[in-house]
């Protein structure tokens, strides 16, 4: 017997509504179940009263910890990375010796706040050859393809990845099905509306050996 056919003869059983084992409505259903056991939990620790001496103390302890992160001292950012080439040897911090960056955004509906974006991207300070952006087009209804498709023009280390529409899983769904076509020893996810700083992949590696 398949799994569907369990699952239909059993909302016919319980004469639940057929949206609950829908795929998005059956993740929201799971997600309230657990948010209801784990508060159910919290409350009773607070009313039985063995338990209540148990609460204050780890309550005690998290506001002991919190306070030393309070108090702890800021460390100042390491110095950027230096990039500039050596010409006595080829492999120096500019060459093959930095790590591949790969900068993945996924994008719906973004062509409001993509141009900013994708400037600063433009603007970062590190070696094409060892930089590639990911633009994870989701099926966007506005004009967010057309801007992409202008800006691979002019950026020439952007990609763009046009999911199918229809495609599941949100905003983990387009980075899971790109994430395989990148590159990078180090992969960065950021929003359509971020600003990357000009040092930004600088700053990964202060240093290198």
């Amino acid at each position: 017997m398949s799994d569907s056919t369990w699952l239909g003869e059993f909302s016919d059983e319980l004469n639940l509504p057929a949206w609950v084992f829908n795929s998005s409505q059956r993740r929201r259903l799971k997600a309230f179940f657990v948010l209801a056991v784990v508060w159910g939990f919290v409350a009773l620790l607070h009313l039985i009263p063995v338990t209540r001496w148990t609460v204050t103390g780890f309550a005690t302890l998290v506001a002991i910890h919190a306070s030393r992160i309070v108090a702890a001292p800021i460390q100042p950012l390491p110095p950027p990375l230096t990039l500039e080439m050596d010409p006595a040897d080829p492999d120096s911090n500019s060459g093959s010796r930095l790590p591949k960056v790969s900068i993945l955004v996924p994008a719906k509906n973004e062509s409001k706040v993509l141009p900013h974006l994708l400037d600063s991207l433009a603007q970062v300070d590190y070696p094409h050859d060892r930089l590639d952006v990911w633009v994870i087009d989701d099926a966007s209804t506005d004009e967010t393809a057309a801007l992409l498709s202008a800006r691979q023009q002019l950026m020439p280390t952007l990609h763009v990845h046009r999911r199918a529409e229809g495609a599941g899983g949100g905003k983990s769904g387009a980075l899971n099905e790109v994430l395989p076509l990148t590159q990078g020893e180090i992969i960065l996810v950021c929003d359509a509306d971020a600003g990357i700083p000009v040092d930004f992949c600088a700053r990964l590696y202060p240093s290198l050996p």
